[in-house]
């Protein structure tokens, strides 16, 4: 997953440049205001272990990071989807990253990707799993974050005594931390193998899993 990590980190830099360069606009500021406002209670209930106040400036930057972040995710799991017929959440009239559209030039990292991620037996897992790293090596820690390493993950669900067939009938899994997603999507990957190992129909599963 190396090479995964790296394309992602690539592509995450090349867009926070632009989203950069537009820092001056209406649409950052009314971008950056909105998520200031979603974080900052977040940020006082842990500023006990911080040791010092948080700049402004970091934020900042750790919005643009986020903003760039989604944006290029966005795009790699909208490639090759007719756009008017997916509402993604980055789009949605509460996000506060609805502002940026991603430049011309990230068509080919996008694609990258893209390209790395056909090659994987588990790409949603993959994503979720170099997320974790991405974010863990270039955004700072100011919530009580920790992305679980997959290892860890894969013990976690041994643990929990989670049986397959239970996810495919009126049992839900909630994951109450969720950052990367790399918990449900290692749930959801077991789930599936379950499910073609008993040649079951894949709508009735998909229907399961989104919920």
């Amino acid at each position: 997953m190396e090479t995964l990590t790296q394309l992602l980190e690539t592509a995450t830099t090349l867009t926070v440049e632009y989203v950069h360069k537009q820092r001056e606009s209406d649409g950052f500021r009314e971008g950056l205001k909105q998520y200031l406002s979603l974080v900052e209670p977040a940020i006082e209930r842990y500023e006990h272990h911080l040791g010092n106040d948080i700049a402004n400036e970091e934020l900042r930057k750790r919005y643009e990071y986020e903003t760039a972040l989604l944006r290029v995710l966005t795009n790699v799991f909208s490639y090759d989807i007719e756009q008017e017929f997916v509402d993604w959440p980055v789009d949605e009239s509460n996000s506060p990253y609805r502002w940026f559209q991603p430049p011309s030039e990230l068509s080919t990292p996008i694609k990258d990707i893209v390209t790395e991620l056909s090659k994987s037996d588990s790409p949603a897992l993959d994503v979720s799993h170099v997320i974790g790293q991405v974010l863990d090596g270039n955004s700072k820690r100011y919530l009580g974050e920790f992305y679980t390493p997959l290892p860890i993950v894969k013990h976690l669900i041994d643990l929990s005594g989670l049986q397959e067939e239970e996810l495919l009938e009126d049992y839900r899994i909630i994951d109450p931390a969720c950052g990367g997603g790399i918990i449900l999507t290692a749930v959801a990957n077991r789930v599936i193998s379950y499910a073609e190992e008993r040649e079951a129909s894949p709508e009735p599963v998909l229907q399961r899993l989104s919920q």
